[in-house]
This record gives C-alpha cells, structure tokens and sequence, in this order.
C-alpha cells in the first residue's frame, strides 16, 4: 500500500510538481462542479429542454476552439499558457457566478456559460508539455504521470460531491463562486511555473484544422477503421445525454433535489474507478467483438432499468454499473481499432476522434429534451439506454469483420505477461508493446551486447539460453521470460556486462525510444524496471 503513495511523495518533494498538482486537482473539481451547478441552473428555468440546449451550445464552440488551443503549449511558454488558461477559467466563472447571484436575465447568464467553457479546453493538453520540463529525473516524470492521472479520476468524483453539498445550502450560483475562488488559487499557485519552466522552442507546427481534416482524409481508404471509429465515438453521444439525465432523474424522477445532480455524477465516475480490475481482462484476448457488444449491452440494460424501478437505492448501482460497461467499451473499442488500424493512419485517426467526441457531447445532450418532449421522463431513461445497443447492432457485421482480421500478437503478449516488469500494463497498452517487439534469432556463441558499448534495444528471451558476464567475473544465465538490457537504457549508461548466446535462440527486441516510453506511464512499471536494474547492477558489482 505504501508503494502505491510513492508517486505522491515524489509529487510533493518537486516544487515545480507540486504547483503542477494543486493546480491541476482544482481544475479538474472546477470543471465538473462548474458543468453540474449549469446544467441544474438551466433545468430550473426550462426544464430538461433548456439545460440540453445550454450544454450543447457550450459544447459546439469546443468542437473548433479545443483543437486551436491545444497548439497554444507547443508555439509559446507552456507555463504562461497554463496560467493564462486557469485565469481565464476564473474570470468566466466569475461573470457567470455574478450573474447568478444577482439573479440576472437567463438570456444573461446562458451567455456567460457559453463564454467560460472554451477556456477549460487548454489546459489538459498544456500539461502534457509543462510536465516533462518539470520533473529532474525520469522516475519524477513516471510519479507526475501517475500522480495527475489520480487526480484527473478523483476530480470526476469530487467536483460533483462539493457541487452537491454547496448547491444543497446556496443554489447553483454559488458552486460556480467557489470553484471561481478555486481557479484564482490555481492562478496563484502556478504563477511560479512562468520562471521555473525553461522556454519551449516552437516547432513546426500546422494547422489543427488542416491536420483534422487530413484525418478525415485519411479515412477515405479505411473503411473499416471508419467504422470502428464511428463505433467508438459514439459513447459520446451517450455520455452528453447522460450528463443532462442525471439533471432530470435528480429532480424530476428520483425526487433528491439539487445536490442530487452531483451525487449521481460522482456514482457515475466512482464506475470507471472500478472498471479498472474488469479491463485487465482484455489483455491477449483474441476476439473483442463479444466484451464490445457485452459493455453495449450493459450501458443500455443499466440505464433502462431505472424507468422501471426509478429509486435512489436501485439507481446508485445501476449508474456505476453502467460506467463500468463504458470503461469495458471504450477499451475493446481503442483496442479494436489499434489491432486493424493501419500504423500510418491511426495518430490522425485518434486525433479526429478527440474533435469528434465534442460534437458528440453536445448532440448527446439534445436527445434528452427530444425523447420528453416524444414521450416523457421515462421514454427519455429507456432512450438514452438504447443508444449504445443500437448504434452497436447497426454496426455490428462491420464490428465483427474488423475483429475476425485484426491479429494479436498472443505469444509477445504471453513473454510480456510472464515478466513482472511488464505485468502491470494495462491491456491497450501492453498489446501495443507487443506489437512493437521486433523478432531476432542469435546463433550459438553470438554477442548480442558487448560490455562497455553503448545501448540501443531492450532483449526479451523467446527461447534458448544466453550467459552474461562480466569483466570482474561476474556470470549467470537468462532463459525463456526473462530480458536484459534495461540497465544502459534506464540510465543512459554503457553497457555493463557482455551477453551471449549460449545456444540457438529466438528473442524479440524493444528500441530504446519504445522501451523507455512503455515504462515511464506508470508508476509500477518503472518501479519494477529500476528494482531490476539496480538488483543487477549489486548482483554485478558483488562479483
């Protein structure tokens, strides 16, 4: 369990990291505090028609602005842009905030809700530029990632829960007045990174929206990457009408009031906590269609069933059930498309799927408000259930074609798994370092590294045997599971000790780029990598 806050402690002994954290875990509150106490505001006025409008008019702009601000970290200094992005997020909540208290004109505070949300779209991909230039060393760098992805999952909770309790004694107004206060201190806090963080040089960057739209381009050719593209973006479409329904089972069906908003949404994200331990499981499975059409099933079958028994007791776990079949989606969809995606094609791909999902969102949020309009509340529950089952079905025969020619690399994926530094991969990602191991075969009495040389791959024994030894006498044998190398990789150093083929035997090799890549993304992984390390270098030096 200590091992497990080991990323923290690293996090809170960097300045520079702890500022990037602080500033970070109020953003992530902000956001999803800020988005409910809207959305409940709107529902006051009209209902579940006007907070479906208002969250898709919020989001509409994003869809064109998202893409042009996250360029803004790569063509100045990532830290003003951070800081600049938190103090635009305070100003915009402020002037909605105001307008709420002072119970301004709807028409009013529409427009300044509409204004404020374009700003929340610069700082994730901010930082992922300031959080390389902050840390000292790579296992600083492993901590931030881990560290941030933490927060990010317990802001999805904790923006809801206070949104929840301050809208239960003051209204929607002032929720968004404190997360306003909340982004101020964030401003402050972060301050500092504009002398910390050494200057970016711009790089040569183009246009997000000609990169976008050679995306689209680029799907021209890939017709059953389209498709499952189509089959993955659709889960915004459902999460966008989610959003609104837990407005309207808040206070419409479940009778929980206001602060009922935010306890549903933190249920909701507390499913993806737990998803976590359901998606190991994904890992080398030769076919994802059925865990795809499963998570569908469950999406749909876990939201219909609150309009049948529409209580808080039956919905709580309905909701977290139905994230956990999201979660179960969203992987065997990413991991669908990867496995059949051509190389070449699939960083566009994925980046057009990010501009997609905004449009997503907001379309999603006007379902809602149509199905009551149809056909009431619970036509609406049973609606927004049948999204993902349907649009599922109607792909279907595409979803299966897709999956019976994707291959899987099922004996890379096995080496990785009997490895305890690789083992704590998730499945997209350790099937994607599968696919990246190249095949090579050593003849008896060949030197694959020499000691003193310096080191480009990482090995991983397939079969066969290898001997390492030393200058200083140092000797011991490597067979099928077990790899070498990582010692020069992990700290830039020459090769430490020779490695021979001792007799026939099949490897597969990970460059030096990929291997360092797939280890700093988690903590535990990286951890694992430097116990071997240094457990080899004193097994070294003893001799």
């Amino acid at each position: 369990m200590l091992s497990r806050l080991a990323p923290l402690a690293k996090l809170t002994r960097n300045p520079t990291l702890r500022r990037c954290g602080i500033g970070f875990a109020l953003f992530n509150a902000a956001e999803y505090g800020e988005w409910i106490a809207v959305l409940v505001y709107a529902y006051n006025q009209g209902g579940a028609k006007a907070s479906g409008i208002l969250a898709a008019a919020q989001l509409l702009p994003c869809v064109v602005i998202a893409p042009l601000l996250a360029t803004f970290a790569d063509r100045y200094q990532a830290g003003w842009v951070l800081v600049a992005g938190y103090a635009a997020q305070a100003v915009g909540m402020g002037l909605l905030a105001i307008a709420l208290l002072v119970h301004g004109p709807p028409a009013v505070v529409y427009v300044f809700a509409i204004l404020a949300a374009p700003a929340f779209n610069a700082t994730r991909p901010t930082m992922n530029v300031v959080l390389p230039a902050a840390v000292h060393t790579p296992d600083e760098l492993t901590a931030g990632n881990a560290a941030l992805g933490w927060i990010e999952s317990a802001g999805i909770m904790v923006g809801p829960v206070v949104a929840a309790g301050v809208i239960a004694i003051g209204g929607p107004g002032w929720v968004v007045a404190a997360f306003a206060i909340a982004m101020l201190v964030a401003t402050w806090v972060s301050l500092p990174l504009t002398r910390s963080l050494p200057p970016v040089e711009p790089g040569d960057v183009g246009s997000p929206i000609a990169d976008t739209v050679d995306g689209f381009r680029a799907l021209k050719g890939e017709r059953g990457t389209a498709v499952l593209m189509g089959v993955l973006t659709s889960q915004s479409l459902y999460l966008g009408a989610m959003d609104v329904l837990f407005v309207v089972l808040a206070l419409s069906e479940l009778d929980i009031g206001q602060s009922g908003v935010g306890i549903l949404n933190a249920t909701f994200g507390a499913g993806g906590l737990v998803a976590v331990f359901v998606t190991v499981g994904l890992v080398g499975r030769r076919r994802l269609a059925p865990p795809l059409v499963a998570a569908a099933l469950i999406m749909g079958a876990s939201v219909a069933l609150i309009a049948v028994w529409p209580r808080v007791a039956i919905t709580i776990p309905l909701l977290l059930l139905a994230n956990v079949g999201r979660s179960l989606f969203d992987v065997s969809g990413r991991t669908l498309l990867q496995r059949t995606g051509t190389p070449a094609v699939l960083g566009r791909i994925f980046g057009v799927i990010e501009s997609v999902d905004m449009l997503g969102l907001s379309l999603g949020s006007l379902v809602v408000p149509i199905l009551i309009g149809l056909g009431g509340t619970k036509a609406a529950i049973v609606g927004v259930g049948a999204i993902m089952p349907l649009v599922t079905l109607v792909l279907l025969p595409a979803i299966l074609r897709a999956d019976a020619r994707a291959t899987v690399p099922i004996v890379q994926i096995g080496l990785l798994r009997a490895m305890a530094l690789f083992r704590p991969l998730p499945p997209p990602q350790m099937e994607g370092v599968a696919r990246l191991l190249e095949p090579r075969h050593a003849a008896a009495g060949e030197v694959l590294i020499r000691e003193g040389e310096p080191g480009d791959l990482f090995y991983l024994v397939a079969d066969g045997e290898v001997a390492v030894t030393t200058a200083a006498g140092f000797a011991t044998t490597l067979r099928r599971g077990e790899g070498f190398g990582e010692i020069a990789l992990l700290n830039d150093t020459p090769r430490t000790a020779t490695v021979t083929a001792s007799s026939d035997a099949s490897l597969y090799t990970l460059g030096r780029e990929e291997f360092l890549t797939a280890i700093t993304g988690m903590a535990d992984v990286h951890g694992a990598a430097r116990t071997m390390a240094s457990e080899r270098l004193a097994q070294q030096t003893a001799n």
